[in-house]
């Protein structure tokens, strides 16, 4: 039989999960935030 998983196991995992969703999430908006300076850096250029 499967061992099962503590409350506290899980709310563990949890947390550590939202961590991870939270460090990729600022992450994107960095990464979309020099993309739009890039973009704008670009069209100075072209234009």
């Amino acid at each position: 039989m499967p061992r099962r998983k503590s409350m506290s196991s899980i709310e563990a995992e949890i947390s550590a999960l939202k961590d991870k969703i939270s460090a990729a999430k600022t992450r994107y908006e960095n990464l979309c935030r020099d993309l739009e300076k890039l973009q704008q850096e670009r069209e100075m250029v072209l234009a």
